[in-house]
């Protein structure tokens, strides 16, 4: 066969290309060292907050160019794979090359191969693959934010690999809950989380996922769910509300939906059973529950945050609730009917009674509102009495200065 003729000279020529090998190098126009692609450079830039001196560039990737010796490597992968049997042992040397070009380079590739749709690299080349994600932990935060996108990219596309989506899933936790700085926490969570939102709900269709190229969201483990999870507490007011709004959007579409689908099919005449069922704790799908019925408490757990601390944050959670948790409200046409938004919150409430830290909370926040809402509608009232008063008279005096005191209540809640 042909390939067979031509896999070891062609294999031959990668390596030595790889490993920089004089007599290769002399006989070739192509070049690891004259790539079109290369890392951002790290500016020492102190970041508030964190210990690490880097700064990464979140948006960096190029088209790589057809004479790049790394994109030569990963076309000849769709075409023969077997060529690259020798060649995948001297990338993965470059994963600890002194050298951030060389090895952002190794790292890339080795990404793009093992995410590879129709690739069983990561399963042939276990120990390559593991010193692989260890490129996660990188001092170079151009490299770890680069692998954010790879680890993402192998969960949509080899998930069932389970093994090895653990693996991956572990990584990307560590990333989230530990990487010294924000904006890359910040950018795992918004893959992390558009990873699951663009999920398929329902496993059973995990053939017709791969079909469509979609991936089902058993591809998003609970742990990095709970990864995103812990992001909540964050001293960063925006790394608190990405990973609020991201876990509500994934609550809504693979949890509330599914859970109240025979609920709005039935409309505002649903039969009662039907709601009954939906609250029941029998016949529940346990690691359904354990993966997303958690998110409600840690909505409600951020409003320990002051308004003076973060003054956006309880306006943000009761938006949340409202528009994402339980559907969008629609003049023509909600997302769920009023009797599904209904359900939708006795879930939310049967979750946090057993959980007495965001239970508190979440009282604590609707009274707030239900005191507001009381003290603006008695201010109302007042400035309204104060208008049917004649001008200048003792009575609009009196109606005024009633208002104006409701008014500073109202303004001290």
């Amino acid at each position: 066969k042909t390939e067979d003729k031509i896999s070891s000279p062609i294999a031959n020529l990668l390596n030595g290309i790889f490993s920089g090998d004089p007599k290769t190098l002399e006989s070739t126009s192509l070049s690891a060292e004259d790539s079109t692609e290369s890392p951002p450079s790290s500016g020492k830039k102190k970041k508030k907050g964190g210990k690490d001196t880097s700064s990464p560039t979140l948006n960096f990737t190029k088209d790589v160019g057809a004479g790049d010796v790394y994109s030569i490597a990963y076309e000849l992968h769709r075409i023969t794979p077997m060529i690259l049997t020798t060649v995948i042992g001297t990338v993965a040397s470059d994963l600890t090359n002194t050298d951030v070009d060389k090895r952002w380079q190794a790292t890339k590739l080795l990404g793009r191969l093992f995410a590879a749709r129709t690739s069983d690299i990561a399963m042939r080349f276990r120990p390559c693959f593991r010193d692989w994600l260890r490129r996660s932990y990188d001092p170079e935060g151009a490299i770890r934010e680069m692998m954010i996108r790879s680890l993402t990219n192998f969960l949509s596309s080899q998930y069932n690999q389970t093994d090895l989506c653990s693996d991956v899933s572990e990584a990307l936790s560590v990333i989230i809950k530990l990487d010294k700085i924000t904006e890359i926490r910040v950018y795992a969570i918004h893959q992390v989380c558009e990873l699951a939102h663009s999920a398929t709900s329902d496993d059973a269709a995990a053939g017709e996922a791969n079909r469509r190229k979609t991936h089902p969201i058993s591809a998003v483990s609970a742990e990095l769910l709970n990864a995103v999870g812990s992001r909540v507490s964050s001293k960063f007011k925006t790394e608190r509300k990405d990973a609020i709004t991201g876990l509500a959007k994934i609550y809504y579409k693979h949890y509330v939906s599914k859970k109240l689908q025979h609920v709005q099919e039935g409309g505002e005449n649903v039969d009662i059973d039907e709601i009954l069922d939906v609250l029941s704790k029998e016949n529940v799908d346990t690691a359904i529950e354990e993966k997303f019925s958690w998110i409600p408490q840690k909505v409600f757990e951020s409003v320990f945050f002051t308004d003076k601390q973060d003054p956006d944050l309880r306006s943000r959670i009761f938006q949340i609730v409202d528009d994402i948790m339980l559907g969008t409200v629609k003049k023509e046409g909600a997302m769920l009917s009023p009797t599904s938004r209904a359900v939708g919150l006795a879930m939310m409430l049967q979750t946090l009674q057993t959980k007495d830290s965001a239970n508190k909370w979440m009282c604590t926040l609707f009274s707030h509102r239900s005191n507001l809402q009381r003290s603006l509608a008695s201010y109302l009232d007042a400035r309204s009495k104060a208008k049917e008063c004649e001008s200048g008279s003792a009575e609009a005096f009196t109606a005024d200065a009633d208002a104006m005191e409701k008014l500073e209540k109202m303004a001290a809640l």
